[in-house]
């Protein structure tokens, strides 16, 4: 899978997979979540050791604030069902406009960077120009992915890889703080 991404990543054309089977798609979903969590993970450990390296205060990030501001079912709610369907319908809803394949490509690269890099503003202070390309790599690695189920498979995919993908990231985090939640 991760050869058929990098293929088009190289090359990205608007064509949908022909494989409409259920079972095929939801093969396809899994080994696309497994690699965005690998490649999202290894990119923000490399970002935190970066920032902690180099002793970059960035302030409060908005996970952190949302976990503390937030009642449990809000954040869930904020970060598993909302974000997903807006960022989805922000970043990826508009490839399908694109049918020329050069102008295709444009759009596809400008989806994913956009996505990535609107996140910097997760950060309580922006940060030196330089690193933010690192502070952000996480979103980029996940935009590739969910620009690439978005073509292949529909808009609906991205939008469940995306929300799968936010559960994962959040349910660890949410598993430490859940007797504070609980029992303020």
């Amino acid at each position: 899978m991760l050869n058929k991404v990098w293929e088009f990543l190289k090359n990205p054309i608007n064509r949908q997979d022909p494989n409409t089977d259920v079972t095929y798609r939801k093969h396809v979903f899994i080994q696309l979540l497994k690699l965005n969590i690998v490649f999202s993970l290894a990119a923000g450990v490399f970002a935190a050791l970066l920032v902690f390296g180099l002793e970059i205060d960035l302030g409060q990030h908005a996970a952190q604030k949302a976990f503390e501001d937030f009642p449990l079912h809000k954040l869930l709610f904020l970060v598993v069902i909302l974000a997903p369907i807006i960022e989805e319908f922000i970043f990826r809803a508009p490839l399908a406009l694109f049918k020329n394949p050069r102008y295709f490509k444009y759009a596809y690269y400008i989806s994913f960077l956009l996505f990535g890099f609107v996140h910097i503003f997760n950060f309580e202070r922006i940060p030196p120009v330089w690193i933010i390309p690192f502070l952000v790599l996480p979103q980029l690695f996940s935009g590739i992915f969910l620009g690439f189920i978005r073509v292949k498979l529909a808009l609906k995919w991205s939008i469940m890889l995306h929300a799968a993908h936010n559960f994962i990231l959040v349910l660890p985090p949410l598993l430490i703080s859940l007797p504070k939640m609980i029992h303020p």
